[in-house]
């Protein structure tokens, strides 16, 4: 049996796997406790270990670019007086539609051609409910 064919194999068994069987083949491959995910998640982390093992894991260039975007920069961008920089874009797609906002001023948000007060008026405008605009938008947690 070629080594891809070992590796295929074991992808395979992985699929037919239970919940129990999964949590301890990932810690025995992660060596941590998988925090309470789908089997669906734990068995594409199990996948890609698996894969990583036979075929190599990512080169530095590619680590380094991931690593990027884990622990971003704080980037001061220039905003008017103290408040949300102009020409920013926030985007969100709900119910299959994508709205595109554009910051205009610190009291002043366009989306779709009409002029908002606040971002918590446009979310208010998308989904017909109230909303915190940052929470909407992905802005703040």
């Amino acid at each position: 049996m070629s080594i891809m064919d070992q590796m295929r194999k074991l992808m395979k068994d992985v699929e037919s796997m239970e919940i129990q069987a999964l949590r301890a083949e990932f810690h025995r491959l992660y060596g941590d406790i998988p925090h309470p995910v789908n089997t669906r998640t734990l068995k594409n982390r199990i996948i890609y270990r698996i894969q990583e093992m036979y075929l190599g894991g990512l080169c530095e260039v590619d680590k380094n670019l991931l690593a990027q975007f884990v622990s971003p920069k704080k980037i001061s961008l220039p905003t008017q007086k103290g408040g949300i920089a102009p020409a920013v874009h926030y985007i969100r797609e709900w119910k299959g539609k994508t709205y595109d906002v554009t910051v205009i001023s610190d009291k002043c948000f366009e989306c779709e051609g009409k002029r908002y007060k606040s971002l918590s008026a446009v979310a208010r405008e998308i989904t017909g409910t109230r909303w915190n605009g940052k929470v909407f938008f992905g802005v703040k947690k």
